[in-house]
C-alpha cells in the first residue's frame, strides 16, 4: 500500500514531512522530534501508545523510490500531542500552534498545505525593500513579468531542479540583460548600481537600474529571454514550465 506525502516547510524554512494514511494525517517522527529538540527519536516512540506510531518501508512513505528495507516511523495526531505536551520548550507551544492552527485546517479543507511560500517569491520578499527609490531589480519585475505570468497561465515553477539546485532564474536574465546592453544600448550598459540581494546561502551585490530603463528591461525579457532562452533554461530545471512558455509571448497587432 502507498500513502501520499506532502512536505511543508516550518519558519525555520525547514522540510516537515506529512503523510495521508487512510484519510488522516500521519507525520514522520523524525521531523517532530527535529522541531522539539527531541535526539533520540526511537525512544521517543517507545513511550507512546501501540496505536500512535506506527513503522513504513520507505518506499511506502515515498512513492517511486527503491529501498524497501529502510523504515519511517510516523505518528499520528495523538502521539504527535503526546510528543508536545511532554515537552518543556518554548518551541513546542508555537510548532503545536502552527501544526494546529495551519497545517491541520488547511488539509481538512483543501487536501494540501497552502501556507508555504515558494522559493522565488520569498527570495523576492526578502530582497524588494533593498533596492533604492527611483530603480527597479531584475528580481522584482521578474516575479510579474515571469513568475506571475506563469501563475496566470497555470503553472507553479518549481523550487528545485531536478539535481537539487534552486531555480534562479533571475540570474540568467540579469547576465544576459547586462549583455544585451552592451551590445544594442551601450549609453545605458553602465547606469545600473548595485544593492545588497540576500538568499539563505548568499549575501552580495545584484544589480538595480534606474526607472527610465524599465521600458529596455520589458523589451529584453519579452522579445529576447522568453522566446530565445527561457525553454533552454527550463528544459533541465523545470520541464513541466514548457509548454506553458509560448503562451508569454506578447500578442502581436493585427
Amino acid at each position: 500500500m502507498q500513502y501520499a506525502m506532502q512536505v511543508f516547510q516550518y519558519e525555520d524554512d525547514t522540510d516537515f514531512r506529512v503523510i495521508d494514511r487512510n484519510g488522516e494525517p500521519w507525520f514522520v517522527l523524525f521531523d517532530v522530534c527535529k522541531k522539539l529538540g527531541i535526539a533520540n527519536p526511537s525512544d521517543a516512540a517507545s513511550r507512546l501508545d501501540a496505536d500512535e506510531v506506527m513503522t513504513l518501508g520507505i518506499s511506502e512513505g515515498q512513492p517511486g523510490r527503491k529501498g524497501g528495507a529502510r523504515k519511517l516511523n510516523i505518528i499520528n495526531e495523538s502521539g504527535l500531542y503526546s510528543l508536545v505536551l511532554r515537552s518543556t520548550k518554548p518551541e513546542a507551544k508555537r510548532f503545536k500552534k502552527w501544526i494546529t492552527s495551519e497545517v491541520l485546517q488547511s488539509i481538512r479543507k483543501t487536501g494540501s498545505y497552502g501556507g508555504r511560500v515558494p522559493a522565488f517569491i520569498r527570495r523576492f520578499n526578502e530582497n524588494w525593500d533593498r533596492v533604492d527609490a527611483g530603480y527597479f531589480s531584475v528580481i522584482s519585475e521578474l516575479a510579474y513579468r515571469l513568475w506571475g505570468r506563469l501563475e496566470m497561465v497555470g503553472h507553479i515553477m518549481a523550487d528545485k531542479a531536478p539535481n537539487g539546485c534552486e531555480n534562479r532564474p533571475d540570474v540568467s536574465v540579469g547576465r544576459r540583460f547586462a549583455d544585451w546592453l552592451r551590445k544594442h544600448h551601450p549609453e545605458h550598459a553602465n547606469r545600473h548600481k548595485f544593492y545588497m540581494h540576500k538568499t539563505k546561502e548568499w549575501e552580495g551585490e545584484a544589480r538595480q537600474y534606474p526607472h527610465d530603463m524599465l521600458a529596455l528591461y520589458i523589451e529584453f525579457v519579452d522579445t529576447v529571454w522568453i522566446p530565445q532562452h527561457a525553454e533552454n533554461y527550463f528544459n533541465d530545471r523545470d520541464p513541466a514550465a514548457l509548454p506553458h512558455l509560448p503562451k508569454l509571448l506578447p500578442k502581436t497587432a493585427a
